[in-house]
């Protein structure tokens, strides 16, 4: 039967009147059971692991004990059941007081390497933008890409210097690709989204009349914002219009039928918005586009831009993310980035 041995410690704040611990160290002939690598995983949890280390460090089953938050009888239960476990008397008594086992000594450093590993995985760094070189992905159509990427490139340049910014063009795959990974956050018109799908509203986007500074609609248009009478007039003429993805394909943006007037003559669609001023100066046609898209134009002696005061036109463009990445603190400050950009 092995000897009950009694060390006299001083206990810790909260381990109450009594100091004295029982080892329970087992003879020098005890059997100890020897076990496989999984079989001492799957018997041990994190608490005795941390008992275990505090105990490697500090030879003392008492401060061992008050390490991992353990009451003295639990630390004297967890000490016998580390014993069984690993076949080893980890702690035993000398002439000069306790000492480590060989065993235990070179339980030492795996073990610290391990718990701080651990902790490192479950409760990550913060993240630092000016530090990251982590390489975001957007999806967006050139319409986002062009009212984003002034006011973007320059806070990234300034916040986060290192980390890259990767845009792929909106496809039918795209709430696909968000809901796998594929990319961080998409841009997006105030349509409806699936369930489990984020959004954050950037900003209220209206819509601007322009053409030829010598198109005869503008002697027929009173001065100011164009209303919808004006609408009804400029229908009347030729116009370019954007065709943008929808489904598995691509729908021709025509704005004049969502205010209830029947569409103009669309005499060229193109897939992007950044040939427009060309393709209206020289084809001589008109365009009922985004504000945003085209404010830069208004600067153009040969094209006016009139903005249209139609509040039926106007929609929110968002900015969206699936709920896989909602509590990624890297995709936060993305996200957060690009609100700031858009504002």
């Amino acid at each position: 039967m092995p000897d009950m041995r009694q060390v006299d410690a001083a206990a810790p704040a909260g381990f109450g009147a009594c100091s004295r611990v029982d080892i329970r160290a087992p003879a020098p002939d005890a059997p100890m059971t020897p076990t496989d690598a999984a079989a001492v995983l799957a018997a041990l949890d994190l608490r005795q692991l941390r008992f275990l280390l505090a105990l490697l460090r500090s030879a003392s089953i008492t401060q061992a004990g008050a390490a991992a938050g353990l009451s003295q009888p639990a630390a004297s239960r967890t000490m016998a059941r580390l014993r069984k476990i690993l076949g080893d008397a980890l702690l035993v008594r000398t002439r000069a007081g306790f000492v480590l086992t060989p065993r235990a000594q070179a339980l030492h450093d795996p073990l610290d390497r391990a718990l701080a590993a651990l902790h490192e995985a479950l409760l990550p760094s913060p993240f630092v933008p000016a530090h990251s070189t982590r390489v975001f992905r957007l999806a967006s159509t050139d319409y986002g890409v062009s009212v984003l990427a002034e006011r973007c490139l320059s806070l990234l340049a300034h916040e986060a210097p290192h980390i890259g910014l990767s845009v792929d063009p909106w496809s039918s795959n795209t709430l696909r690709q968000l809901e796998h990974g594929a990319l961080d956050v998409a841009l997006f018109a105030d349509d409806a989204l699936p369930g489990a799908f984020h959004f954050r509203t950037l900003f209220r986007e209206h819509y601007a009349l322009l053409g030829p500074a010598q198109h005869a609609v503008w002697a027929r248009l009173p001065p100011g914002p164009v209303d919808l009478d004006g609408l009804r007039l400029a229908r009347a003429h030729a116009h370019v219009a954007v065709r943008h993805p929808q489904g598995n394909g691509h729908a021709t943006d025509d704005p004049y039928q969502r205010v209830g007037l029947p569409g103009p003559r669309m005499r060229l669609e193109l897939p992007y918005f950044s040939f427009g001023a060309q393709a209206i100066a020289q084809a001589g046609l008109l365009a009922l586009w985004p504000q945003r898209m085209v404010r830069s134009w208004a600067a153009d002696p040969a094209l006016v831009v009139r903005p249209v005061a139609v509040p039926e036109l106007a929609f929110d463009y968002r900015l969206i993310w699936h709920d896989r990445s909602h509590r990624d603190a890297a995709g936060g400050w993305l996200r957060g980035m690009l609100a700031q950009a858009l504002a």
